[in-house]
């Protein structure tokens, strides 16, 4: 099966199996971030872009769709970050 194919047969549904379709998009990419955020435990080091910058930070709270980062360089500097744009390590 491949993406191409896929199109096709999405371009030939009518709005009943469209909506079927939107449904099961939503519940994986729901899926996939809460996967991602268990990758993640208090006290992680992290780092993320913010304003074209790198910020290196540490995994304060793990929140229902958030994590919480503080920035390792300020403190009282702290960020609500979906955990797909985390990734693991920094300083």
């Amino acid at each position: 099966m491949n993406i191409n194919s896929i199109q096709s047969q999405i371009l030939s549904m009518d709005k009943n199996q469209l909506d079927t379709i939107i449904e099961s998009v939503k519940h994986r990419r729901n899926a996939l971030a809460h996967l991602k955020k268990n990758e993640f435990s208090v006290g992680d080091k992290v780092n993320f872009e913010f304003k074209r910058q790198i910020v290196n930070g540490m995994v304060k709270d793990i929140m229902r769709k958030n994590i919480k980062v503080q920035d390792l360089d300020n403190k009282f500097r702290v960020f609500n970050v979906h955990p797909s744009f985390l990734t693991k390590g920094g300083k």
